[in-house]
C-alpha cells in the first residue's frame, strides 16, 4: 500500500515542498473532487440506514449481526473471484455499479417502509441491512478503483478528503433524522424518514459517476512524492511481506476497536448533539492535517507510519476516557469514533495498494480487506457482550483492549525494524507463499519463460489501459501484441485474423486513447511496468 513504498524510505533525502508546491499538488488533485465526493457518499449509504447516522455508537446486534452476514456474501464472491479468474472491464463495474445504487435505494426503502409498521422481524431487518452493507461497499469499489495505481499524495488527498465530507454529510443526515421526528409525517413514512435521505443522497452517484468521466486520469496526475509502488521493482517479496503485516495488524487492531465501541457491555453507547458536532469537527481537523503532511513532508514521516502512530495514541486516549470517566462514557466512545474513521481511511488506502499492487480483480482485495477490518471489529464487539455476561469487569475489559493494541503495536513495530535492518528478502523468502496466494500478492505467480513473463506483463498494462479508455477484448489483444513490438502482419496472424482488420482494431485504439504512435503507447503502459 502507500506502505509499499512509504515504509521503505528512498535512499537519497527529498527537498520538502514548500506552501506554492503544496498549492499545486492540491491545485493538480482538485479534479479528482468526483472520486472523493463519490466515495463519501458511498460510504453515508451504509452508514446512514443502517448504523443511523451515528447518533449512536452503532446500532448494538443490527449493525454487528448485519456485518456477519456481510461477511458471509462478501466471502463467497471472493471464491468466485478467486476460482473462476474474474476480472471485470470497466463497462463491466459500470454496470455493476448502476445495479447496486438501484438496489440499494430499493432495499433501503423497502426496509423503512416495513419498519414503519413493524412488520420485519429483527432476523429480516439483520439481513437487509448486512445486503445494504454489501452493495454499499461495492459502490466504495467501485471509487477505489479509480485510484489504484496513482502517486502516494494522490490517494492520501482523495482518501482523507472523501472521510472528511462523508463526515459533513453524517452530521447533517443526523440533524435531518432529528428534525424528521418533528414534522407530521404519516405513519407510512414515519419509519422510512432516514431511508429516504439515504436514497436522496445516493442518488447524487450517477452525476458524480459522468463526472468522474471527465475528470482525468488519477495515476497520472503528477505531484511530488513517491509512487504507490515504486519499491515493488526492487523486491516484489518484501512489498507482498509489507501488505500482508499491515493487514494481520489491522485484524489485531480491529478487534480492539470493537470493544471500545460497546464499552464496557457491548451496548450502544448514545451521543449527545454537541458529541456528535465534535466528533465530526475532530475527524474533519485529523483529515485536514493529514493531507498536509503528506503534501508537506511526504518523506519525513512515512505514511503508514504516521497513520500507526495516530491510531495507537488515539487508543491510548480512549483507553484514559473510559477509565476516568466512567459516568460519562459518551466521551470515550466519541474518541472511539474517531479512531474508527481513521482506520476506515487507512483501510481504503491498503486496499488500493493491493488493487495495485496484486494481480486479481480489484473487487476481491475489497472484499478481503473489508472483511478483515468489519468481521473483526463485530465478533469483538459480540463477544464483549458475552464476556460482560460472564463477569468480566470493565477494568478487565480495559486491560483486555490495551493487550490487543500492544500487540498490534508489536507487529507494526516488528514490521519497521525489519525494514531498518534490510531483512526484507530473508523475511519475503520465508513468508508462506500460501498466504501470498491467498492475498493475490504472491510473488511466485509468474510465467516460466522470460519471453511469457515480458508477454503477461505487458498484457496487464495493457489491461489497465484498455480500461482506462473502454477498449474491448480484442482490441485489447491487439494492442498487447503490437505494443510488444509485432508488426500488423504477424499481430494478424498471431490471431488468426485478416490484416485489415487489425488495422482497423489499431485505428480505432488510436481514436479511443488519443494516442499517435506505438511510441506514445509505450509511454504509457510504462508508467505501470516493473
Amino acid at each position: 500500500m502507500n506502505e509499499a513504498n512509504a515504509d521503505v524510505a528512498e535512499e537519497s533525502p527529498t527537498p520538502v515542498p514548500g506552501l506554492k508546491a503544496t498549492r499545486e499538488s492540491l491545485a493538480a488533485i482538485a479534479p479528482l473532487w468526483p472520486i472523493a465526493v463519490g466515495l463519501a457518499v458511498g460510504r453515508c449509504s451504509i452508514i446512514v440506514p443502517t448504523y443511523g447516522s451515528y447518533v449512536n455508537s452503532d446500532e448494538g446486534v443490527y449493525t454487528d449481526g448485519a456485518t456477519m452476514v456481510f461477511t458471509a456474501l462478501a466471502l463467497v464472491l471472493v471464491l468466485v473471484i478467486a476460482k473462476a479468474d474474474i476480472h471485470l472491464e470497466k463497462k463491466q463495474v459500470r454496470r455493476l455499479m448502476i445495479g447496486a445504487v438501484a438496489t440499494q435505494c430499493v432495499v433501503m426503502l423497502c426496509a423503512g417502509y416495513a419498519s414503519s409498521f413493524g412488520v420485519w422481524p429483527p432476523s429480516v431487518r439483520i439481513l437487509v441491512n448486512g445486503l445494504n452493507t454489501l452493495l454499499g461497499v461495492i459502490i466504495l469499489g467501485y471509487w477505489l478503483r479509480y485510484v489504484r495505481g496513482s502517486l502516494l499524495s494522490t490517494v492520501v488527498v482523495v482518501l482523507f478528503s472523501a472521510l472528511a465530507i462523508s463526515e459533513a454529510e453524517l452530521l447533517v443526515c443526523a440533524v435531518l433524522s432529528n428534525a424528521g421526528d418533528l414534522l407530521p409525517l404519516p405513519l407510512s413514512l414515519s419509519g422510512m424518514w432516514d431511508d429516504m435521505l439515504s436514497c436522496a443522497l445516493l442518488v447524487l452517484e450517477f452525476p458524480l459517476m459522468q463526472q468522474a468521466r471527465r475528470a482525468p486520469l488519477a495515476c497520472r496526475v503528477e505531484v511530488p512524492g513517491p509512487s504507490l509502488m515504486e519499491n515493488a521493482s526492487k523486491d516484489r517479496g518484501s512489498v507482498a511481506r509489507l501488505l500482508i503485516d499491515n493487514g494481520v495488524s489491522i485484524a489485531v487492531l480491529a478487534l480492539a476497536i470493537g470493544l471500545m465501541r460497546g464499552f464496557p457491555a457491548g451496548l450502544p453507547i448514545p451521543f449527545t448533539f454537541e458529541a456528535r458536532v465534535i466528533c465530526c469537527l475532530a475527524i474533519v481537523a485529523i483529515c485536514l492535517g493529514e493531507v498536509i503532511a503528506q503534501l508537506a513532508v511526504p518523506h519525513r514521516f512515512p505514511f503508514s507510519l504516521r497513520m500507526w502512530t495516530l491510531l495507537l495514541v488515539l487508543v491510548a486516549v480512549v483507553l484514559i476516557l473510559y477509565a476516568f470517566l466512567p459516568d460519562a462514557l459518551y466521551v470515550g466512545a466519541v474518541a472511539t469514533t474517531v479512531l474508527n474513521a481513521l482506520m476506515v481511511a487507512f483501510e481504503w488506502a491498503l486496499i488500493v495498494a493491493f488493487m495495485s499492487f496484486g494481480w486479481r480483480d480489484p473487487y476481491y482485495y475489497l472484499f478481503g480487506g473489508m472483511i478483515v477490518f468489519l468481521f473483526f471489529r463485530a465478533l469483538a464487539r459480540i463477544g464483549e457482550f458475552g464476556l460482560a455476561m460472564v463477569g468480566v469487569t470493565p477494568s478487565q475489559m480495559l486491560v483486555l483492549i490495551a493487550v490487543l493494541a500492544f500487540a498490534s503495536g508489536i507487529l507494526v513495530a516488528s514490521l519497521y525494524v525489519r525494514v531498518l535492518m534490510d531483512e526484507r528478502d530473508r523475511v519475503a523468502a520465508r513468508k508462506s507463499t500460501a498466504l501470498r496466494a491467498m492475498m493475490g500478492v504472491d510473488a511466485d505467480k509468474k510465467p516460466a519463460s522470460l519471453e511469457e513473463l515480458r508477454t503477461e506483463a505487458m498484457r496487464e498494462n495493457v489491461r489497465k489501459l484498455g480500461e482506462s479508455f473502454l477498449l474491448s477484448d480484442r482490441e485489447i489483444e491487439v494492442l498487447t501484441l503490437y505494443a510488444l513490438g509485432h508488426t500488423q502482419r504477424k499481430v494478424a496472424e498471431e490471431l488468426v485474423i485478416s490484416p485489415d482488420t487489425v488495422h482497423a482494431h489499431i485505428k480505432r485504439i488510436y481514436a479511443k486513447t488519443g494516442l499517435h504512435s506505438r511510441q506514445d503507447i509505450l509511454d504509457f503502459v510504462a508508467r505501470y511496468s516493473e
